[in-house]
């Protein structure tokens, strides 16, 4: 176990450290990421070891997570206790892994339900994840236990933009680098547009400029415009592009 343990250690550390700064979704995959890499317990003694480690460390990073998603005091949340749900999986023995990762999936369930606005923030996650994929509301409802009307609906009402808006606006923040060397063509395939034309309507519709009419502005009126749709979909201008 003097092996053994040590590792177990720092792979829930490391989840740890996924709480601290990153979002939702990147939050989640540390944790999951840190499950998955967890060696298997070899005795009686490492899997009741394990479980009790599991256990605790659920029940604090829940705290965590949920106090960094709220952002504000926690005494008028609804959100469930995590301690009673926790408890419902206690007494997997032979599979603490399986026992703390079948929790996860409920507390992200529970957790974006209590908090329409998370839920929403979630998606716009996704979304920056997977700009570069067609949009497919359906599945993204789905993901966050919403019909497809209600995530529209919050979205809307979270960016004061539709989510096909924010999503073409991505794709557009995301190639406003290469547009400047000159690489409009290709770019529009990486950002996930079939054709330039549709690239370029998308690239006017966001800056008001052709991609050869913003490669030609000055370094300062282009990060302006690269701040802007920034500040458009939540972003703080504070990191530069080189453009």
């Amino acid at each position: 176990m003097h092996h053994w343990l040590p590792i177990v250690v720092q792979k829930l550390q490391l989840a740890v450290g996924g709480t601290l700064t990153a979002d939702l979704a990147a939050r989640r995959a540390a944790f999951e990421h840190a499950l998955a890499s967890i060696p298997a317990p070899r005795t009686p003694i490492e899997r009741q070891v394990l479980r009790a480690f599991l256990w605790e460390f659920a029940g604090r990073w829940a705290h965590r997570a949920h106090a960094i998603a709220h952002r504000s005091s926690l005494w008028s949340c609804a959100f469930r206790d995590q301690a009673a749900v926790l408890a419902t999986f206690a007494t997997s023995i032979d599979d603490p892994v399986g026992m703390c990762g079948g929790w996860l999936q409920i507390f992200f369930r529970d957790l974006l339900r209590a908090h329409p606005n998370l839920a929403v923030w979630h998606v716009a996650e996704l979304l920056r994840a997977e700009s570069h994929r067609a949009l497919d509301i359906t599945t993204l409802a789905r993901r966050v236990e919403m019909s497809s009307w209600q995530l529209r609906r919050n979205f809307r009402a979270q960016f004061r933009m539709t989510m096909r808006d924010y999503h073409g606006r991505l794709r557009v923040l995301t190639a406003l680098e290469a547009v400047v060397d000159g690489k409009s063509e290709a770019t529009a395939l990486d950002v996930g547009y079939r054709s330039r034309k549709n690239f370029y309507r998308q690239f006017r519709r966001c800056t008001g400029l052709t991609p050869t009419e913003f490669r030609r502005l000055a370094t300062e009126r282009r990060q302006h415009i690269a701040n802007h749709l920034r500040r458009s979909l939540g972003d703080s201008p504070d990191s530069v592009f080189k453009i």
